[in-house]
């Protein structure tokens, strides 16, 4: 039986069926949340998203309508700006701040502490390593690795071109 206070943090699911809303999660009109995730606390979705992720931790901030692949994974501390999109299976590190009008594609992994900037799109099975910066506008193909640490500079655009990737990698501290 649910006591009063449950009954306030009641909400509906995808089936029509009713959820307690875990304290500290705040969920915005107009949310839609996929019935089987794992959601820790202090958390806020806003208003017109879609989630279908499999865990969020503690501490995130999911904007508005921002969709949410299947069996995504978001780690402690996470923002998500405003009208991204995250595909499916994706895994994004702790302390991680994505911009708003980001697209990011299928099982892409983000490392923890990294900066994704506004108006950038990653291709699938993309890596991004640990503390990597992508600027803002930055286009990054499938199936890249982007190295810990890494700085893509704004509006650059790196893909596979004959099978190296373009443009190479350059060591800050040796230019």
């Amino acid at each position: 039986m649910r006591n009063q206070d449950d009954a306030s943090r009641t909400r509906e699911c995808s089936d029509g069926a009713e959820a307690i809303q875990p304290k500290g999660v705040r969920i915005g009109d107009d949310v839609k949340i996929d019935d089987d995730i794992v959601m820790w606390t202090n958390i806020q979705i806003g208003s017109g998203s879609r989630v279908r992720a499999r865990f969020i931790g503690d501490n995130v901030t999911i904007g508005y309508k921002v969709t949410i692949g299947l069996k995504c994974s978001i780690g402690s501390g996470v923002s998500v700006g405003d009208n991204t999109v995250l595909g499916q299976g994706c895994v994004i590190g702790d302390n991680v701040t994505i911009g708003d009008n980001v697209t990011i594609g299928d099982k892409v992994r983000i490392g923890e502490g990294s900066l994704i900037d506004g108006n950038i799109e990653i291709g699938d099975k993309t890596e991004i390593g640990v503390r990597a910066s992508i600027g803002y506008g930055a286009e990054i193909e499938g199936n890249l690795f982007v190295l810990d640490g890494e700085v893509i500079s704004n509006w650059q655009v790196v893909s596979i071109i004959n099978g190296l990737r373009w443009p190479p990698y350059q060591n800050p501290s040796l230019t």
